[in-house]
């Protein structure tokens, strides 16, 4: 990742475990997304969310986990527990060895199951990236680059011998991930697939939100568009004014939703923004402000937020660019 600051990985993770914590997500994940001669073994029915975290310290710098129990069917019809981790890769850039964190993360796994004196469970590990650069996997023995093609059976038996599944937002076509049915999964891994560069996820806007009018007609509809926004706007530099404009462009439904979104998010985080600003700069301040008050969802509204600031004796320019209100808007304010 370009920015690997605790908050922006923070915000990633966030995103991944609020989409993929959902059943019906994983489910169709699996069915749709996976290689069929690994899918078709699974009872999905049987899927179940494991709430324990198994990455470690030195782990999670590198990736979070969202875990599932269920039910493996073996070709001989015998049912199999196993656990599906989903391992979210945090980095823009891929793993050079995904297979020795791999290695401490079933050793993660394993050593508690031994320490509660429960059985150990295969473990089917799904890496899901979505950096700028294509994912190029290779087997665990080509690390041993010194060996070149010297590496004969006999020597291999000393080495693990282990595989995970990939998914790569590269490698995919948009149109793969729009035929998925759940909505949330489908706008989800659109807008992760873009999220490093702003450009595309800007040229691509539409397509990433193509019919999402559809979810706004429910209560968790809305509540998961409000997570995409906040998701959105934390890793983008474009200004609320900016982002209403990129929603019209979509429908006035979506454009009124992102504003009672904003409305809602934006008034206490803005005053931390200000008191924050005052040391560290003050437009930088009143950004990172908007993104924790939209994080935290308090009831204010855009000129409410401009009328507090200009009472507070801020700059018109600097209540201008924070807001995305034009200078003209701002000057007519009663403070």
């Amino acid at each position: 990742m370009t920015n690997t600051t605790p908050n922006i990985t923070h915000s990633h993770d966030k995103f991944f475990k609020t989409v993929f914590s959902k059943k019906e997500a994983v489910t169709e994940f699996i069915e749709k997304l996976l290689p069929k001669n690994i899918s078709k073994h699974i009872d999905l029915d049987s899927l179940v969310l494991d709430n324990t975290e198994y990455t470690d310290e030195q782990l999670k710098t590198h990736c979070s986990d969202v875990v599932y129990n269920c039910d493996y069917i073996s070709d001989d019809n015998k049912e199999i527990s196993i656990k599906i981790s989903l391992l979210f890769e945090h980095k823009s850039y891929p793993e050079k060895y995904p297979h020795l964190q791999l290695m401490r993360y079933f050793l993660n796994m394993w050593e508690m199951q031994i320490k509660q004196k429960q059985s150990l469970t295969p473990v089917i590990p799904i890496i899901f990236y979505h950096g700028r650069s294509k994912w190029n996997k290779q087997p665990l023995t080509d690390y041993f680059t010194d060996l070149d093609d010297s590496l004969d059976d006999n020597l291999k038996q000393f080495l693990p011998n282990f595989d995970y599944l990939l998914l790569d937002t590269n490698q995919y076509e948009n149109k793969d991930f729009q035929q998925l049915n759940i909505a949330e999964l489908q706008y989800s891994i659109l807008t992760m697939k873009y999220i490093f560069s702003m450009e595309q996820l800007l040229n691509n806007l539409e397509i990433i939100f193509c019919d999402i009018e559809q979810i706004l007609e429910n209560e968790d509809g809305r509540k998961f568009f409000q997570t995409l926004i906040i998701y959105l706007f934390q890793h983008s530099d474009l200004n609320a004014q900016q982002w209403r404009e990129k929603m019209h462009t979509i429908s006035p439904q979506v454009e009124r939703e992102f504003v009672s979104t904003y409305d809602q998010a934006i008034n206490a985080g803005m005053a931390r923004g200000i008191e924050k600003g005052r040391q560290e700069g003050m437009q930088q301040g009143i950004k990172q402000g908007v993104q924790q008050g939209m994080q935290q969802g308090l009831q204010q509204g855009i000129l409410n937020t401009a009328r507090n600031l200009k009472k507070m004796g801020l700059d018109a320019h600097i209540i201008s660019k924070s807001t995305g209100l034009s200078l003209a808007e701002v000057k007519k304010l009663q403070a």
